[in-house]
């Protein structure tokens, strides 16, 4: 954060913006932490290091994030408990591997399950015996890894 002390807001970039922002937040210690889309239109390194933060803050400081997002691989991906809203209403409540059972429901609610999901079903659908589903890019890759060495 010291790095932006002496820049203007108008010379930060879209991320380091919201960095700085939540640097303010965290500092006043919430309990509490509501996010709306908060890693929209960030580039895939800046995405991450936010993603990272915001596990960082609920370890260390056992923060409730609530994080409202369309992207079901963020969700994914840092998430204990969804909860998929639609018409007002909580249509699916759970946890990642529950939610994302429900394909259909989801995508007849405009939603999409997480690309790795999708990738798993693929794998199921053509024969290999994958124990489990699979929703992170990470989770999949060391389960694709694992199976396949030699």
């Amino acid at each position: 954060v010291s790095r932006f002390a002496d820049k203007s807001p108008f010379e930060l970039s879209g991320g380091e913006k919201r960095r700085v922002a939540l640097a303010g937040i965290l500092a006043m210690q919430p309990k509490y932490l509501v996010l709306d889309e908060p890693l929209a239109g960030l580039d895939p390194r800046v995405r991450e290091s936010l993603l990272q933060s915001i596990r960082e803050l609920r370890q260390r400081t056992g923060c409730a994030v609530l994080m409202v997002s369309h992207s079901m691989e963020d969700v994914a991906r840092v998430s204990d408990t969804v909860h998929v809203l639609h018409q007002g209403h909580i249509a699916l409540s759970g946890t990642p591997d529950e939610v994302f059972e429900n394909v259909e429901e989801l995508t007849a609610m405009g939603l999409d399950i997480p690309e790795a999901a999708k990738l798993t079903q693929l794998l199921k659908a053509g024969g290999v015996a994958v124990p489990r589903n699979y929703y992170t890019e990470e989770e999949l890759f060391f389960y694709l890894k694992g199976a396949l060495a030699p």
